[in-house]
């Protein structure tokens, strides 16, 4: 038999992990979709559109790494109830999304053939890239204030009018990219420039419906000017503490990630389209994981600022059963995704087998990436324990990942599927540390 607490945290979880998962999945789409519909043009497109991709994936998380730290803030002085401090975390969070977009932009207009370059040697995938990385880049300041209102809601707990904003952009850049790859209703066919396109459209639109929704005054977000400024040193001084090391963990995490693509191109075209299609399922994996993250984030982070220690851990372990649940969930649709995702593509009786294996192994690793990204993203980073987080991010990846990724592409010349069995074994590793550490209760630190 449930308890009545017990019945009210479930209630409470899935009242907030099945929204952000839906929006999660939906804004995700916006740039999933334009891999979908480029899959006519041929692989190179794919490739192409793929590799931009992976350089989109760095720039969110870095901004995620930006705004994460925020979020912890924003989720414990909401459960404190200090509203005025609440406006001035989240002005801090819009001005340093906007300043890292503005790195990006510029690194993309002077660096993006050396960028580019990095994944492929391929004229006609260059080509197809640099165009589409081009007009990408000025999707950049609106995203990154489109996520920066949107953790800033779901740290107080609010994920429905990100959901529907989400489904509106979405909306708006698969009925754009139809008309502009492929020449429809009368318009020129501009191929990937049309996707591009498409979706700085739909960002532009995404952003200020944002924009409409976080000035309204029920969330707490509204106020004059100088609300959003004068933050309290000693705050500040916290903030910089706790913030630095998600950024950080963030930022070498996602070059990481960026680098094993590098490894993986290492390869040949074929190996760069089997390791994208492979990320279709961890892009599963990573909406469930936002969802379960954000979720477990926002219940401990507010229960830690009301000072309500002993039912944190109560409510910690509930969590972690309902997590176990779901990452085996996750693994059975991974496996049940794989046939239909590979029939969305054009890929010939060579080279089908190698990818499905790789998709296989993607999905069996995708249970322990759930159990660590719940632990490490939604608990350690809720209590304020981030510099332990960043450590257990930085040190399997760096150490062990990447070099076995390079080694078993260049030197050991290995299958795709053989060489992600090797960079996915990282994640048995940290699971070990992580869950030793959540044991200790020594990630539960007040910050407000």
């Amino acid at each position: 038999m449930f308890s009545k607490n017990h019945m009210k945290i479930y209630k409470t979880f899935f009242a907030l992990v099945f929204p952000v998962m839906l929006q999660q999945i939906i804004s995700m789409s916006l740039n999933v979709v334009d891999n979908f519909m480029v899959a006519g043009l041929g692989n190179e497109s794919v490739a192409a559109v793929s590799f931009v991709n992976r350089f989109y994936f760095v720039f969110i998380l870095f901004i995620y790494g930006v705004v994460s730290g925020t979020g912890v803030f924003i989720s414990q002085y909401f459960g404190a109830k200090n509203f005025l401090m609440l406006k001035k975390i989240f002005g801090i969070g819009m001005i340093s999304s906007v300043f890292m977009a503005n790195m990006f932009f510029f690194l993309i207009i002077f660096y993006k053939n050396f960028l580019i370059g990095l994944f492929t040697s391929d004229k006609i995938v260059f080509d197809l890239a640099i165009d589409y990385l081009y007009i990408m880049s000025f999707t950049f300041n609106f995203s990154a204030m489109s996520f920066c209102i949107t953790v800033s809601l779901r740290s107080i707990g609010v994920n429905r009018p990100a959901l529907y904003i989400t489904i509106f952009a979405t909306v708006v850049n698969t009925i754009l990219n139809y008309i502009l790859i492929y020449g429809n209703f009368g318009f020129d066919a501009m191929g990937v420039k049309g996707a591009a396109i498409g979706t700085l459209v739909a960002r532009i639109f995404e952003f200020f419906a944002f924009l409409a929704i976080i000035m309204q005054k029920k969330y707490n977000f509204k106020g004059n000017i100088k609300e959003y400024f004068g933050i309290p040193k000693e705050v500040l001084k916290k903030l910089i503490n706790v913030s630095t090391p998600i950024f950080f963990a963030e930022s070498f995490w996602v070059v990481g990630t960026f680098f094993l693509g590098v490894a993986y191109a290492k390869g040949g075209t074929i190996f760069a389209v089997g390791s994208a299609i492979s990320d279709l399922l961890i892009n599963i994996g990573v909406t469930v994981f936002l969802g379960v993250a954000t979720s477990i984030s926002v219940i401990l982070g507010n229960n830690i600022g009301a000072k309500k220690i002993k039912y944190v851990m109560v409510m910690s372990k509930i969590l972690m059963r309902v997590v176990f649940v779901m990452s085996f969930i996750v693994v059975i649709v991974c496996l049940v995704s794989i046939k239909p995702v590979l029939m969305l593509y054009k890929i010939d009786p060579v080279n089908l087998d190698l990818i499905v294996k790789s998709m296989y192994v993607t999905s069996f690793f995708m249970f322990v990436k759930m159990l660590n990204w719940a632990i490490i993203v939604g608990m350690m980073r809720s209590g304020g324990d981030t510099k332990v987080a960043l450590l257990f991010d930085l040190l399997f990846l760096w150490l062990y990942a990447i070099p076995i990724a390079f080694f078993g592409v260049i030197y050991l010349k290995l299958e795709l599927y053989e060489v992600m069995f090797l960079v996915y074994l990282e994640e048995v590793i940290k699971f070990g540390f992580a869950f030793y550490r959540y044991k200790t209760k020594k990630w539960i630190k007040i910050l407000v």
